[in-house]
């Protein structure tokens, strides 16, 4: 059985998850035209894959830069910041912030524009119903996989978001996993996971961070309050390493969630196939900003 094991020491979110597969050997070329399939304005955005260093450590970094072109509501939204931070994100997180990349003297750029179609049309606004998200997902011509994978991501995040804020996840409107960057953070990683043929997989126990979210109702305290739901829900192990900062999102959590068969330590391989590194945008002074996954043969 092929087997992944998602070491998650740094913490994680969806663009260094994503990261991680491209690294592990992901087929770049059959994964775009894959992501070409998503039903997003071909104009709307581009992606980007660098080659990066956190604390000397090659990684990749994946990236979602969303255009002025892009409909008002799936834009980010700059709702969300990270205290004694500028809105530049420590892992790349889906909160809605534009992109600005931190990344290590030495590097390589590979920028690919999306070539699809759609014909839908979205109103003005800076939030998207999760109505709007499902049917991007129902509408996109990807495989029956990762639109299951996509959709429970993104129940699992309505269904934390929901209570968190006293109200039916069906009512959530979504400014953080509204934008475009996130959405194509999850279906990607959801394309990637599958097309890397994986079948089962393990996560470590997972960092928390420390410090405070700016969001549009104020401050919260990391980590964000739909972050503790989700782990409290799925009773996920944590690690007490300090990161002054918010370095496990809400998307980076509803993937692992959604993948996991345990959490905790690094099963056993009959041999390892593959290793793979995904870079946060911040390079912490302290250790590699990164998320591993390791891919290979288990008996079972």
């Amino acid at each position: 059985m092929k087997a992944a094991y998602f070491d998650c020491q740094f913490g994680a979110a969806g663009d260094m998850l994503v990261g991680a597969l491209i690294d592990a050997g992901l087929d770049k070329k059959r994964w775009l035209s894959e992501i070409a399939k998503i039903v997003l304005s071909p104009d709307s955005y581009k992606i980007e894959i660098k080659q990066v260093q956190r604390r000397t450590l090659a990684a990749k970094k994946f990236d979602v830069i969303v255009s002025e072109n892009a409909p008002a509501e799936f834009r980010p939204a700059l709702l969300h910041t990270h205290s004694g931070f500028s809105p530049s994100h420590g892992h790349g997180h889906e909160h809605g912030h534009l992109h600005e990349h931190t990344h290590g003297s030495k590097h390589s750029h590979e920028h690919i524009d999306n070539e699809h179609h759609h014909d839908h049309e979205h109103g003005p606004g800076l939030a998207v119903a999760m109505a709007d998200v499902q049917a991007v997902i129902k509408n996109s011509k990807i495989s029956q996989f990762a639109k299951d994978f996509s959709n429970r991501v993104i129940e699992r995040l309505a269904s934390c978001e929901g209570p968190v804020h006293g109200m039916a996840p069906e009512a959530i409107y979504f400014h953080e996993v509204g934008a475009i960057d996130t959405i194509i953070d999850i279906i990607g990683f959801s394309i990637g996971y599958e097309l890397l043929g994986i079948e089962k997989s393990y996560v470590s126990a997972v960092p928390i961070g420390r410090g405070h979210v700016l969001t549009a109702s104020g401050y919260f305290p990391v980590p964000a309050p739909a972050v503790a739901l989700m782990l409290a829900k799925i009773k996920a192990p944590t690690l007490d390493y300090e990161i002054d900062y918010e370095c496990l999102t809400p998307t980076g959590v509803a993937i692992l969630a959604e993948l996991s068969s345990s959490w905790g330590v690094l099963p056993r391989f009959d041999q390892v196939e593959s290793i793979g590194y995904g870079a946060g945008t911040k390079d912490s002074p302290k250790h590699p900003n990164v998320c591993r996954v390791m891919i290979g043969k288990i008996s079972g």
